[in-house]
C-alpha cells in the first residue's frame, strides 16, 4: 500500500523528527504491508504548496493518507478554509475517496487568545467524523478534552492515541558533548511562543532553572548540556548563561546545535546517554519515556501535565509557574537521580503499555485501509 504521509519532513524543529521517525517506526513494525512516502506539510505551511484539488487528486491515487501527529489546530487567522493546519476546503474534503487517518494530532492555543475560524473548523469536523473512511485521533495531551469542549462535540467521537515521539529508536555515537566519569544532564529549554507562554513570569522561571543548575555543577560536578530543539530555544540558552556565575557557565555547560528530521535517532541518542533529562519540550519528554531516561519534566502547558497525567507519571512533573517552582524543581531532580534504577523501570512499563495501545490503534487503520 502507497500511504502519503504529510508530516514537517523539511523542519529543523526536532521534535517533527522525533514524530515522524517514531510513526514511521511503528507502521513499518505493525504494517508492513505499507510503505509512507512522506509529504512535506511545511511547504504547505509556509505558501509553497496549497491544499487545492491537485491534494485530493494525489490522495485519490494513493491508498489513503496519514496525516502526522503535528500541533495540527492552533487558531490562526490565515487558516481560513478549515480552520485547522490541514486547510482544505470543505468542498474539497467531500472529493476525497481514500482514507484519511488523523495519527495523533494535537493543538497549541494559548488562552486569552482568539481562535480564529471556529466556525469552519466545526464544520470540517463534522465533516471526517461523519465519514467512514475518515478516522480522527487525537495525541494523549489533553487535546481530546481541550477539542471537544471548543467544537462542542462528544469526547467519545475522538480517539487517542500515544505520541509517536516515544517510539523514536536512538542510535548512539561518539557525543563531544557527553564527559564520562560525570553525571550527564541535558536540559531541554522551550522558548516557543514566549511571550504568550511565560505570560510575565519568564524571569520566575529562569531563576528556578539556573538555581537547579548550579547546585546540580556545586554538588554533583555535572556535565550541563543544553539542548535547543528550535531556533526559538537560543534566546533562552543565552539568557540561562546570562544568570549563570562564569565559573559555572564556563566549566560546567555546554550546548548542542539543532538537527534535521532524519537526524532524529542521533539526535535522541545523546539523549538515551544521561543520567537525567530536564525537559521543557514536549519531545524532550516523550522520547525520553519511551527510551526508559530518568527525566523531570518542567511544564509550561496544559499538554504536557495532562500527557504525564494520563499515562500515570505525574510524579514527574514540576509546574514552572509553582510559586515554590525552585524548591520543588530541585526536589524532583534530587529524587530521580538518587533512585535512577526505579525510574527506568516505571518509564519501562509505562513505554510497554503505550507501545500496546498504538499497537491496537494501527489496528484500526488496517481494518480501514482494507475497507
Amino acid at each position: 500500500m502507497e500511504l502519503i504521509h504529510l508530516a514537517n519532513v523539511n523542519s529543523t524543529n526536532i521534535g517533527n523528527g522525533a514524530l515522524i521517525c517514531g510513526l514511521e517506526r511503528v507502521y513499518a513494525e505493525d504494517l508492513p504491508t505499507a510503505r509512507l512516502n512522506r509529504e512535506p506539510w511545511d511547504d504547505y505551511t509556509f505558501g509553497r504548496k496549497a491544499f487545492d484539488r491537485e491534494f485530493v487528486r494525489r490522495v485519490n491515487a494513493s491508498h489513503g493518507l496519514i496525516v502526522n501527529g503535528a500541533v495540527a489546530i492552533n487558531g490562526r487567522a490565515y487558516l481560513g478554509h478549515a480552520g485547522m493546519r490541514l486547510d482544505l476546503p470543505l468542498s474539497l474534503w467531500r472529493e476525497i475517496e481514500r482514507p484519511v487517518v488523523f495519527h495523533g494530532i494535537s493543538y497549541r492555543h494559548w488562552a486569552g487568545t482568539p481562535f480564529h475560524h471556529l466556525d469552519r473548523l466545526k464544520e470540517v469536523l463534522a465533516h471526517i467524523l461523519g465519514n467512514r473512511k475518515m478516522l480522527l485521533a487525537v495525541r494523549n495531551d489533553g487535546t481530546r478534552e481541550w477539542l471537544a469542549g471548543l467544537a462542542g462535540i462528544a469526547p467519545d467521537l475522538l480517539a487517542e492515541v500515544p505520541d509517536s515521539g516515544i517510539f523514536v529508536a536512538p542510535r548512539k555515537g561518539d557525543d563531544p558533548e557527553i564527559v564520562a566519569g560525570r553525571t550527564n544532564i541535558v536540559l531541554a529549554v522551550n522558548n516557543e511562543d514566549a511571550t504568550e507562554r511565560y505570560a510575565g513570569r519568564k524571569e520566575h522561571v529562569l531563576a528556578g532553572i539556573v538555581g537547579t543548575l548550579v547546585k546540580l555543577a556545586e554538588q554533583r560536578n555535572a556535565n550541563l548540556i543544553l539542548a535547543p530543539h528550535y531556533l526559538d530555544d537560543f534566546r533562552m540558552v543565552g539568557e540561562i548563561f546570562e544568570r549563570l556565575p562564569p565559573r559555572i557557565a564556563h566549566q560546567h555547560v555546554i550546548t548542542t546545535g539543532l538537527a534535521r528530521v532524519d537526524a532524529a535517532g542521533r539526535f535522541y541518542g545523546r539523549y538515551a546517554q544521561m543520567d537525567l533529562v530536564l525537559a521543557m519540550r514536549v519531545h524532550a519528554m516523550s522520547p525520553a519515556i519511551g527510551m526508559g531516561v530518568p527525566l523531570v519534566v518542567l511544564a509550561s502547558q496544559g499538554r504536557m501535565s495532562n500527557f504525564l497525567r494520563k499515562v500515570g507519571l505525574s510524579e514527574l512533573g514540576v509546574d514552572v509557574f509553582a510559586e515554590d517552582f525552585a524548591d520543588r524543581l530541585w526536589t524532583a531532580v534530587e529524587r530521580t537521580l538518587a533512585k535512577p534504577e526505579v525510574v527506568r523501570g516505571r518509564l519501562q512499563a509505562t513505554a510497554a503499555a503505550l507501545r500496546a495501545d498504538m499497537r491496537a490503534f494501527i489496528a484500526r487503520v488496517a481494518a480501514l485501509l482494507a475497507g
